[in-house]
């Protein structure tokens, strides 16, 4: 009897003993995550470089959808944000002296002092404009991957192809109820590949249950489930290492054109000799024009007869 009491006691500690370095473990993935992030806020010069794959799916269809994005940034005002996506296709870049933003897809491009890209982004989102927009974000969320969440979780090791070599990493995840603030309208889990040597984000994967709001203009007000997983590879990861002047310099495709701003969301365009869009005549506080209005029966109204009615 009191040899099986020892054995339970042994195991009673074993488990406690597990718990706590659980626990421990536990709270060091938040820290880990957030002693990496601190890396990219700190970096005074980035090059980073990634492709971004994503899939929705329901009951009722299935999109994919890849994005190729480059940041980089460098003492001296110097910059380059670059993206490819459906949505389209351009670049900015700063050597320091002057700001070149070009959209391919429409073969123009602008001028501007260094700093002017993204101080403040437009309030109407520009044509081709997304990905490069997205590109300038990336330091951003790097930094801040950690922000959002109270606690985080380490599964485990893995090592993976990045940059062309194998590396291996710490796994750190957290899911909804690991979350500050949960989502309103989905549940969403966050897993980083951390590079165990360098402490760079090597993969990230973030995986999204929730529903669909549909436009209550064309359907019926309805929500459908969906789910959603994004996968994100850094093929490129450098932090305050030396980056070539040519990164910075700009040459324009020989058919693009240099236009003083680009063309709105709905068409206008400041290129030379473009067509303007028309614009809806001012009829405020003035009598409306005389009009006839014919029924099916034959039978019409002037609508000048119901002045005063």
């Amino acid at each position: 009897m009191l040899r099986k009491f020892s054995e339970f006691i042994a195991c009673l500690f074993l488990v406690l003993s597990l718990a706590g370095s659980a626990q421990t473990n536990n709270d060091g993935a938040l820290k880990l995550l957030d002693e990496v992030s601190k890396r990219y806020a700190d970096a005074k010069s980035y090059h980073i470089e990634l492709t971004i794959e994503s899939r929705l799916s329901s009951e009722f269809s299935t999109s994919w959808r890849k994005q190729n994005l480059r940041a980089e940034q460098a003492p001296g005002n110097r910059y380059r944000f670059e993206g490819q996506s459906v949505d389209g296709s351009g670049i900015v870049v700063s050597d320091g002296v002057t700001e070149w933003n070009l959209h391919r897809i429409y073969d123009e491009y602008t001028k501007s002092p260094p700093g002017t890209y993204g101080h403040p982004f437009p309030k109407v989102s520009m044509r081709g404009e997304g990905p490069t927009q997205e590109a300038f974000f990336v330091r951003t969320e790097l930094a801040t991957a950690g922000d959002l969440a109270k606690s985080a979780n380490f599964l485990p090791d893995e090592t993976i192809s990045a940059e062309g070599q194998r590396r291996a990493c710490f796994v750190v995840t957290f899911g909804p109820e690991d979350l500050r603030k949960p989502f309103p309208y989905a549940r969403t889990t966050q897993t980083f590949w951390i590079d165990k040597e360098r402490r760079f984000i090597l993969k990230s994967v973030r995986v999204s249950d929730g529903n669909r709001m549909f436009d209550p203009v064309r359907t019926p007000v309805h929500q459908l489930p969906t789910h959603t997983e994004e996968v994100t590879i850094y093929n490129v990861v450098k932090l305050d290492e030396s980056i070539p002047d040519a990164d910075f310099t700009f040459t324009p495709p020989e058919d693009a054109v240099l236009v003083e701003q680009f063309p709105s969301a709905f068409g206008a365009s400041s290129v030379a000799n473009a067509p303007v869009p028309a614009t809806k005549p001012d009829m405020v506080g003035k009598i409306e024009p005389s009009l006839t209005l014919h029924a099916a029966d034959n039978s019409s109204l002037q609508l000048d007869s119901l002045h005063g009615h």
